[in-house]
């Protein structure tokens, strides 16, 4: 953290850092009070406020959360906890497994960066309280960067869940959706972000922050803006977004090892940060295969993302869904439950979709007091040609990103060829179809024969088509200025060496395999990455 300096407002900011962390928060009710009698339909959240922590308690009712409780439980002007209308616990391990749910929820970092959080309209007041503010540190800096950001989210959105209803855009369907007071608006906040963003940077450009060094996280949000842009209104519009050199050289030549590895015309899908903001710049950017259509599968539950890619991009083919939009259209199909209805065998993949996407009645079933989709079996196939894929899903639920990636895959018809980047989240974002998938560089291509071996370990390597790109292809520019986030992804990278050596050695190519090996040591020294087990 960059020392203080102190001059201007300085009493709310010293009382912003006494606030206590939110482990310390959730851990101090959980401990302390009793929720066992709490509804099924209820659902407890913390929120920081600017008079301090609140525990509020949410009903969920047709759909739609109410308000039930809202407790004062740590007060900023008393600057201690409070004593609150939830019945006390006698055993403070009663809640340990709920305790343990809210200590590893994604959000607990959040409440760490931003002054306050996790309400409707958190970003504003963060906005309105320091935006005068001079020479805060670079914690707090970056922290009303996020809120800028966030705000320029939610001014077109409530995919957060936050967007303040009093200034969020109402928006038509469709492309050029902004006026231009409300472009002029949302890049304003987003503008303030990135200049947010970019004075941590200036000041020190090895200050770590959710995705690693905050140099990356402000050319991030460059991109986002690009993107954002390009889903409510234009391409043009959304290239004013992009000026030249954000990115380091290993960013760089990594997105485009990506890209490389695919097929013509085929359709990657990606996860993460890493795996979408710099592929997106140099495609759109430095024209780095423009035929390849990025589908993030995070945004996927997202229908105005999924109708931005229901038609030509750059030099891509729309997106093959069969489904109409009006089936996944503002919080339709959220997710869909599964519920066993008993079907021998395996069902047809396009079945499967047809059900989950019809609206009969005989289709739903009521839970708290909505009618829900579901499906009624786990085990799906596809067929293709003469080969058939079967394969197990194993969650009891399905996400719309899900609903909508099955959907490409049962109506593809095996025209384009489907990847998958490597390292995406878990085992989810695979579908289940571990056994049918590839690797061919940095990313594993979807097959009709089954394959040996599982992605988690050892999976399929195409050694012919892995070789050609790690060892021909691909470019490894930039890793002797390696940063340390980058090492993250740099480990999958130098994995792939390793699977294709083994691989090799197992059909008794020891020569192939030397010379992977070779390289493999070239490129990543121990002074570049640190040799782990598996360079043994």
């Amino acid at each position: 953290i960059a020392s203080l300096l102190i001059t201007g407002k300085l009493s709310a900011q010293k009382e912003y850092l006494k606030y206590p962390d939110y482990n310390n928060v959730v851990t101090k009710f959980f401990t302390a009070y009793s929720v066992s009698y709490i509804q099924s339909t209820d659902y407890i959240v913390f929120q920081k406020r600017p008079d301090g922590y609140h525990v509020v308690v949410n009903d969920f009712v047709g759909g739609e959360y109410k308000k039930v409780k809202d407790e004062l439980f740590w007060s900023r002007a008393k600057n201690k906890f409070m004593n609150i209308d939830f019945e006390k616990t006698k055993d403070k391990n009663v809640n340990k497994e709920t305790l343990k749910k809210f200590l590893n929820v994604t959000e607990r970092a959040y409440f760490r960066i931003c002054p306050y959080y996790n309400y409707r309209g958190w970003d504003w007041d963060v906005v309105n309280e320091y935006k005068d503010y001079k020479n805060l540190p670079d914690t707090i800096l970056y922290g009303i960067g996020r809120a800028y950001s966030s705000l320029a989210s939610n001014l077109l959105s409530d995919n957060s869940g936050l967007s303040d209803t009093l200034h969020r855009f109402t928006l038509p369907e469709g492309s050029n959706c902004l006026s231009v007071e409300q472009l002029a608006e949302y890049r304003k906040y987003r503008h303030l972000g990135t200049q947010y963003y970019k004075m941590v940077a200036d000041h020190n450009p090895n200050y770590q922050c959710l995705i690693g060094e905050i140099t990356n996280a402000w050319a991030n949000e460059l991109v986002l803006a690009f993107l954002d842009l390009r889903t409510f209104q234009n391409e043009e519009e959304a290239m004013k977004e992009l000026p030249d050199n954000i990115y380091d050289e290993l960013l760089i030549e990594s997105s485009k090892n990506y890209l490389n590895t695919c097929a013509p015309d085929a359709i990657l899908f990606v996860g993460g940060d890493d795996d979408t903001f710099p592929l997106l710049y140099v495609q759109a950017k430095l024209g780095v295969r423009k035929d390849v259509l990025i589908v993030n599968t995070s945004l996927l539950g997202t229908h105005r993302y999924i109708n931005s890619l229901r038609k030509k991009i750059l030099d891509a083919d729309e997106l093959p869904v069969s489904m109409t939009k009006d089936k996944y259209a503002d919080r339709t199909r959220d997710y869909v439950s599964f519920v066993d209805k008993k079907v021998s065998g395996h069902s047809d993949l396009k079945d499967v979709m047809d059900f989950i996407e019809s609206d009969s009645s005989e289709n739903k079933y009521m839970s708290y007091g909505i009618e829900i989709n579901y499906y009624p079996t786990k085990k799906f196939k596809l067929i293709h040609d003469d080969d058939t894929l079967y394969w197990t899903f194993k969650n009891n639920y399905m996400l719309r990103s899900q609903i909508i990636m099955y959907d490409i895959i049962a109506h593809n018809n095996w025209n384009r060829p489907l990847y998958f980047a490597i390292g995406l989240y878990d085992d989810d974002s695979y579908l289940g179809m571990e056994d049918y998938l590839q690797l061919e560089g940095f990313a594993y291509r979807l097959v009709p024969e089954k394959k040996p071996g599982s992605i988690s370990m050892d999976y399929y390597v195409n050694t012919t088509i892995l070789y050609d790109n790690i060892m021909n292809k691909f470019s490894w520019a930039g890793l002797d200025k390696i940063t340390a986030h980058e090492k993250m992804p740099a480990i999958s990278w130098r994995y792939n060496f390793m699977q294709l050596a083994n691989t090799l050695i197992k059909r008794n190519q020891n020569d192939s395999a030397n010379k992977v090996l070779d390289k493999l040591l070239m490129l990543f020294p121990n002074n570049i990455m640190y040799f782990d087990v598996y360079m043994i």
